[in-house]
């Protein structure tokens, strides 16, 4: 955290205090970090500490709007297997919106709430999304591994390379094996 700039010391402590935040016709109870010299006693706001009170209180005003919050943005986006660069193409909002929305710098207009929360019930909606902007980038599957097993039962390994590549492994065991893909969905531009 630092040291403190009245006395020097590096014996800094960290507390959250729940504050009162007023928010339209309501007040809202948002959790906030300080933190305290243990030498000096002298209290403060550390500069990162001022961001994540400022992204607690946003979050605050979002559940109150009826929003999700930035951590609801994150497991959504997860749960449609989106990285933020490839949910900010689909839906909008700019390169670096959905980075904003989860870290809680911005909040996403109530339009983009429902276009999420609508893509979450209905997964199947990205695909369409996906097809409407391909104009744009492409989104294409790329292997990164694959899992054999085969005798002895039990017996898996992963295979890092490429498929394709000849890694010189003579097959000495059965001729019966089962493969599983491990693919990630990336984009490309073009």
């Amino acid at each position: 955290m630092g040291h403190c700039k009245l006395c020097g010391s590096h014996e800094i402590q960290q507390y959250t205090e729940v504050e009162p935040v007023k928010y339209k016709e309501a007040v809202l109870q948002v959790p906030m970090e300080y933190s305290v010299c243990a030498n000096c006693g002298r209290e403060f706001v550390a500069t990162e500490q001022i961001r994540r009170n400022d992204a607690a209180a946003r979050d605050a005003k979002r559940a109150h709007d009826g929003l999700l919050t930035g951590n609801d943005i994150v497991r959504l986006r997860s749960e449609l297997d989106l990285n933020q660069e490839m949910a900010a193409l689909l839906f909008g909002g700019g390169r670096n919106a959905f980075s904003k929305y989860e870290r809680g710098e911005v909040t996403q207009s109530a339009a983009m709430d429902r276009l999420l929360r609508l893509c979450s019930r209905h997964p199947e909606l990205v695909d369409d999304l996906k097809v409407m902007t391909r104009g744009s980038f492409i989104f294409r599957k790329r292997v990164i591994s694959h899992q054999i097993s085969g005798e002895p039962r039990g017996a898996e390994s992963w295979e890092t390379h490429s498929p394709d590549a000849d890694d010189g492994m003579e097959s000495s065991g059965p001729s019966h094996y089962r493969v599983k893909t491990l693919a990630v969905e990336e984009l490309r531009y073009g």
